[in-house]
């Protein structure tokens, strides 16, 4: 919920008769309960701490958040869905809209986009990544090519696991290919939306490097294979690349190895990341329709 309980608050303001705000860190969370004091509303709202996929959780009508990443899913956006999903007495996730956002998409483009490359502060061994400025875009002409969704997290059908996807591209400009930028787009009800990419808002685009970069020209085609395992708390990211180019009326495949990333994230009140892990439920089936990109 944060340190001012803005969604709480603005859901009590809204005319919600109880909100339940959930907040994993305890020093941020007696923030919160600070500042519903300083509204007033501290009769409305309660302010709960952990990991809502551990804790006892009322019945809701609807749920608010903004658990959304720069990857969109890294905040533990797939698992929280997923645990909700498998919990009826908390809410009927089979209505529509049950959740604001509905759908968040990841998108991602194929860049020309020379900048010294950090090594990875992570430590266990994840590629280096870079994160932009807040407010700072790349140019059009950094990119080789239109985005397209890399993963979609879609409220309104099963949240998968361990998710594949292969996004390809037609080079539209000759350029040197170093990896990839990427920015969320959030569907907040179907009408609504946030785009990362063209409005000012608090996500910074990020850019996964190629560890082999080649030089491409236009109409080769660039193949992406996007591997998300979203049962990990933070997710886990692969990003294995390739082109294909003309050469003398054949094609040639070039491949330009695997780059795999993680966001570090603060780990106050998680005792090891088994607990946080989980598997789908044995649940019967239910009449959703497959994911498609938010709209």
């Amino acid at each position: 919920t944060g340190p001012l309980a803005l969604l709480a608050v603005l859901a009590a303001r809204a005319g919600a008769k109880h909100v339940t705000a959930v907040e994993v860190s305890a020093c941020v969370a007696e923030s919160a309960r600070q500042a519903v004091i300083r509204e007033g509303l501290d009769d409305v709202i309660d302010v709960i701490v952990g990991y809502s996929a551990l804790l006892d959780l009322p019945e809701v009508d609807v749920v608010v958040h903004e658990i959304v990443g720069e990857l969109s899913t890294e905040e533990g956006l797939g698992l929280m869905l997923a645990d909700l999903q498998r919990r009826p007495g908390v809410l009927d996730t089979l209505q529509p809209r049950w959740v604001i956002p509905r759908c968040v998409s990841t998108m991602i483009a194929p860049i020309n986009l020379d900048l010294e490359r950090p090594p990875s502060t992570q430590k266990h061994g994840y590629s280096p990544e870079v994160r932009l400025p807040t407010g700072f875009a790349l140019m059009r002409s950094a990119l080789l090519a239109e985005r397209q969704a890399m993963e979609i997290c879609d409220s309104e059908v099963p949240v998968a696991f361990k998710s594949g996807r292969t996004v390809q591209w037609r080079v539209v400009r000759s350029g040197k290919f170093t990896g990839f930028v990427c920015a969320p787009y959030i569907d907040l009800d179907g009408q609504i939306h946030i785009d990362a990419w063209n409005q000012k808002t608090s996500w910074r685009h990020v850019i996964v490097w190629l560890p082999h970069p080649r030089f491409v020209e236009a109409d080769d085609e660039i193949r992406l294979k996007v591997m998300c395992r979203l049962n990990l708390f933070p997710p886990e990211y692969s990003f294995t690349a390739s082109v294909s180019k003309a050469v003398g009326g054949h094609k040639r495949l070039l491949h330009l190895g695997t780059s795999v990333i993680r966001m570090d994230f603060p780990r106050e009140g998680l005792q090891s990341e088994k607990s946080i892990k989980c598997k789908p439920a044995a649940t019967k089936p239910c009449k959703r329709p497959a994911a498609k990109p938010c709209k």
